[in-house]
């Protein structure tokens, strides 16, 4: 499927064919967009944003006069998953070809596959740190959005160790919201993203204690020295039960902005 002039050779063959037995729902100038499919409803538009072929999405999209159907079809075309084509660049990490959905194409940002996951979900499962540093630098993507698993994209982030990816989500604006999560994951003790941080990357636990939890006031020389630790994320047991059920008390964020 690499070869572009086959690739043009077949999606011509393809389009002939579908001018003889043309419907009012299903035009030649769609085949290759949304048929034919594979046996997990894939089209040829999914096979080619999953291996990073932008020219030849761009084969198929030819035509500028219809970039708003062609967003349409982008968004609401979706495979046996749910997932779209730019679920399946972030799948597989291809920036070149998130950028083009992104930047040309305008497609959702935070589309939802089968199981509540994000384009940005997956890009954090599989470490592609390029592809989720543009997503959270450019777009309006979305990292507290929680799956039916009840994962955000911190945990699994930490879940899946991928240090540099989890740096960049504790950047976020959002890093509280992301902190307090939780889930149940075999046994009856609830796991969250500060134990895991303990257990796995310990340097970033202690990064975060040093830098997000301590507040100091004065210095040690002033009248006034005093430091102050925030335990939200520390001694959570009152805290867990809500954001297991995925509730977030938003009032935190404003209470801890002004300290």
């Amino acid at each position: 499927m690499g070869s572009k002039s086959v690739f043009e050779y077949l999606l011509d063959r393809g389009r002939n064919f579908k001018a003889s037995t043309s419907t009012e729902q299903e035009t030649p100038d769609t085949y290759g967009i949304n048929r034919p499919v594979n046996r997990i409803q894939q089209t040829p538009l999914h096979e080619c944003a999953k291996h990073n072929h932008v020219e030849l999405i761009e084969s198929l999209l030819s035509d500028d006069a219809k970039s708003a159907q062609y967003k349409k079809w982008l968004d609401n075309i979706k495979c046996e998953n749910r997932m779209t084509c730019l679920h399946l660049a972030c799948c597989q990490g291809h920036l070149k070809t998130v950028i083009y959905l992104v930047e040309k194409r305008r497609v959702s940002i935070n589309p939802l596959a089968a199981g509540r996951e994000t384009p940005l979900y997956f890009a954090c499962k599989g470490g592609f740190s390029l592809v989720v540093e543009y997503l959270l630098n450019n777009t309006n993507a979305d990292p507290t959005l929680r799956t039916s698993m009840n994962y955000n994209c911190l945990d699994i982030a930490i879940a899946k160790r991928h240090p540099d990816i989890v740096k960049d989500l504790l950047k976020c604006s959002e890093w509280r919201t992301l902190m307090a999560s939780a889930q149940y994951e075999g046994n009856d003790v609830p796991i969250t993203p500060m134990r895991r941080l303990i257990i796995s990357m310990p340097d970033i636990a202690y990064e975060l204690i040093d830098k997000h939890f301590t507040t100091i006031i004065g210095g040690p020389d002033q009248p006034k020295h005093l430091v102050k630790y925030d335990y939200t994320f520390i001694d959570d047991h009152y805290n867990v039960v809500d954001w297991l059920q995925g509730k977030y008390v938003l009032v935190l964020n404003f209470l801890f902005s002004c300290v």
